[in-house]
């Protein structure tokens, strides 16, 4: 069974009828039957009735690398011996995939993911408003897919890991392809926005994980940008005997905040 996403309206700011929000959500648990729910995204003081509710709650972790051939200067430090995280070893290969790559993957693809080839063609490929692309991470059975999109402040730009689906463990093997792509895009750093990937497995890539409260600063909002750490708080519940990985792509977190015109 796949993760039903909460897309509702803040459910104390937003909603007007009174126990509204609780009722959908009520709504979609028996919906989704014995599958997981989750929402990214909740007011900071809706922990509380999560966990009331029987649901995990926390942070999604915010890891960054840096690209070593870029000055950086969306991400800022008051440490003046700042270390920069950058790519590490590993053997995984990157391969783009277009919208018929995708959906012909899609018969590949195990069935126990929620999130198939097919709907990331729909979900990103296809998104009428951003230009996402998708690649295809492999090294010898283990593989995933990972949507990323470049992110532009002035002249600078950063590259935006925003959703993965498949075997996490290819991800710690990424470093160098990560490297190729950041160059190739003339980006200063890509950063990825998880909850539930094992721990450590990110860094062995070299990813270094955020201390919110720490010396540097890694934007997270850029339309418009906003230059201080911000916290992404999510609500999950799920069988014991499943686990639920979140990235920025689910829910709402990455959206259209500032259409160009035409887009309207």
């Amino acid at each position: 069974k796949g993760i039903a996403w909460l897309a509702l309206w803040k459910l104390r700011d937003d909603v007007k009828v009174a126990g509204l929000g609780l009722r959908m959500l009520r709504l979609l648990e028996k919906l989704s039957g014995s599958g997981a729910v989750a929402v990214n995204g909740i007011n900071s003081t809706h922990p509380p009735m999560y966990k009331a509710m029987g649901y995990q709650t926390g942070h999604l972790h915010h890891h960054f690398m840096t690209n070593p051939a870029a000055v950086q200067t969306l991400i800022t430090s008051t440490d003046h011996e700042q270390a920069w995280p950058y790519p590490a070893s590993g053997p995984a290969k990157m391969q783009e995939l277009d919208r018929d790559a995708l959906e012909g993957l899609t018969a590949q693809w195990p069935i126990t993911e929620h999130k198939s080839p097919a709907s990331f063609s729909k979900r990103y490929v296809q998104h009428p408003f951003y230009r996402y692309q998708v690649y295809l991470l492999e090294h010898g059975v283990r593989r995933g897919l990972v949507s990323v999109r470049v992110v532009t402040h002035g002249k600078a730009s950063a590259l935006r890991l925003v959703d993965f689906t498949g075997d996490a463990r290819v991800l710690a093997e990424a470093g160098p392809s990560l490297r190729h792509l950041m160059q190739e895009l003339n980006v200063e750093h890509t950063d990825i926005l998880n909850a539930g990937l094992p721990s450590g497995l990110l860094e062995r890539a070299g990813f270094a994980n955020l201390d919110f409260t720490g010396p540097l600063v890694v934007p997270n909002r850029f339309e418009p940008l906003e230059r201080r750490n911000v916290k992404i708080l999510y609500a999950a519940k799920s069988p014991a005997a499943q686990s639920v990985m979140i990235f920025r792509g689910d829910g709402d977190q990455d959206r259209p905040n500032m259409l160009k015109p035409g887009f309207c």
